[in-house]
């Protein structure tokens, strides 16, 4: 990625920008609107002048411009000209920032970085088109857009764009203009600082993974997640798996996507993830979500989005008493599960997610063979037990490291029993399906209801696809001469596996859309027990 240079030899320029771009001071605004008694008549008695100084609203008012977008050309200077400021033009963009080793651009005259202001701040440039950010659409109504004079271009045959590297000076006057505007924009937050390919997803690819978002940020400029946060996740997902589609894609809301485009479409939530790892993931934007993706996502959600003490992603957490619903939130890490009350009742085990009792923690399964225990720090002293117990079946515990936030302690008990601790669990497909049962989660959980439709679908996907492979490498066998035993049996091998996982898939897919009443999910034949 090009670095920034240093410098400042742009700094009057954008002084000049700052008195040039803003309007007219309030309490100074004359000759806007002509005066009433100048166009009255026919009235009894004059009007007098419309006084635009005397009162004054001091703070109930601001800015139209909420976002800074950041483009490139996919031209040279002379040609972005013509695009962005000819009287043919259909697009437009508030300022224009060359690249000074570009030929067109020194035939112009300029050898140094000249950065051109097209339309007024206080205009409505054409530049966004269909876009959306942070549940705002058609953001050439909220934003400042600039563009760069930068030559990627698509491959004709692969589809694939090739992404030159940006210019040094080019970057740093990008830099000074960028920070000269958020001066002056205070309602552009650094989580409002984004990409074209981030507010027209599966559309643009500009500004590409050659600019250096991760430089802006350290100048002040956009979002960046903290490393150490990022890292904590890595681990997490490491340790439970990467958390679902679903999930992910509310996390992606959160943060500001539009994430319309990749309900129950896996093609259009790989545009997402694409999206976001040009901007975020620069090395590798291949759309594939891997747990350095699901991080960085999952860091930059808990840094400009926090959750409030007491909520997480498993449960809510109480002081005791059983709490009105449960509350997920949707910026919090992805534990599976919840903890079940001394005493549940079948209400209770579906509006107290995490209350157990007067114990105020929650205890969530992991995996098949052990459990997590969650307690805040500053309720529970856990030096005084000796050895550590689980509130909830009196276990023994061992501390583990920390994986949830600062405000809680992690512990974890091996050999619970996933079947009777669970109310509703979070985790990878197929364990967690065990673990839902049809009326409760369509009834009492449409939450948890959602997942299992978003992960039937995903199943139905998969068995598609597989079903697709398997019938080719059938095919093939067919064509195999003698001598190749081995490679046959291989193959055949291979089919055998993809024709079970895609029954599986499409067996796991009927049962959640034609379930049979009070049977577990996964197990048709299987009742579902009674509630203690």
């Amino acid at each position: 990625m090009m670095p920034i240079s240093g410098g400042s030899a742009f700094s009057a320029q954008f002084a000049a920008v700052s008195a040039t771009a803003t309007t007219a001071p309030q309490g100074q605004q004359t000759g806007m609107v002509a005066d009433v008694a100048t166009v009255s008549s026919g009235a009894s008695a004059p009007i007098a002048p419309i006084d635009y100084n005397s009162y004054r609203s001091t703070v109930s008012y601001n800015s139209r411009v909420r976002f800074l977008v950041m483009h490139y050309t996919a031209q040279n200077f002379r040609d972005s000209i013509q695009s962005l400021a000819s009287e043919k033009s259909k697009v437009s963009a508030h300022y224009l920032v060359p690249d000074p080793t570009d030929p067109s651009y020194r035939d112009s005259g300029r050898t140094n970085v000249q950065v051109f202001n097209l339309v007024d701040e206080s205009n409505r440039a054409w530049h966004a088109g269909n876009s959306a950010w942070a549940d705002r659409t058609n953001l050439n109504d909220s934003s400042i857009g600039i563009e760069h004079v930068n030559l990627a271009a698509s491959d004709s045959c692969s589809g694939d764009i090739h992404f030159p590297p940006y210019n040094p000076e080019q970057l740093e006057a990008s830099r000074q203009l960028a920070q000269n505007i958020l001066q002056r924009y205070p309602d552009i937050t650094p989580t409002h600082v984004v990409g074209h390919s981030d507010i027209a997803v599966g559309r643009k690819s500009d500004p590409g993974p050659c600019f250096p978002w991760k430089a802006f940020h350290d100048s002040g400029i956009g979002a960046w997640y903290d490393e150490a946060t990022k890292q904590k996740y890595v681990d997490l997902f490491n340790l439970q798996g990467l958390p679902s589609i679903g999930e992910v894609t509310q996390k992606f809301r959160v943060y500001g996507y539009d994430t319309s485009i990749a309900q129950g479409m896996p093609q259009a939530f790989s545009q997402l993830v694409r999206a976001f790892q040009l901007h975020f993931r620069p090395s590798n934007y291949d759309g594939n979500l891997d747990i350095d993706t699901a991080a960085a996502l999952y860091a930059l959600v808990e840094k400009y989005f926090p959750s409030p003490p007491g909520e997480n992603g498993i449960s809510r957490v109480n002081d005791g008493a059983s709490s009105p619903e449960g509350v997920r939130s949707s910026q919090s890490p992805p534990i599976v599960g919840t903890g079940l009350p001394d005493s549940p009742s079948t209400d209770t085990l579906s509006t107290s997610r995490g209350g157990i009792g007067t114990q105020s923690t929650a205890e969530a399964n992991h995996g098949e063979s052990s459990s997590m225990v969650y307690a805040p720090r500053p309720t529970i002293d856990w030096t005084s037990f000796d050895p550590f117990t689980s509130p909830v079946s009196s276990e023994p515990l061992r501390p583990q490291p920390e994986l949830v936030a600062q405000w809680m302690s992690t512990y974890r008990r091996d050999a619970a029993d996933i079947e009777s601790r669970a109310d509703a669990l979070r985790q990878q497909r197929p364990e967690f399906l065990r673990n839902y049962y049809h009326q409760r989660t369509t009834e009492r959980d449409p939450i948890a209801a959602q997942e299992l439709r978003q992960q039937a679908m995903d199943l139905a996907q998969e068995a598609y696809s597989l079903n697709q492979r398997m019938s080719s490498l059938r095919t093939a066998l067919d064509r195999y001469p003698a001598g190749l035993e081995r490679e046959r049996d291989e193959a055949e091998l291979s089919a055998q596996r993809m024709a079970q996982i895609a029954s599986e898939g499409m067996r796991v897919h009927d049962s959640l859309r034609n379930p049979a009443e009070g049977r577990r999910i996964g197990d048709p034949q299987s009742p579902a027990p009674a509630s203690n």
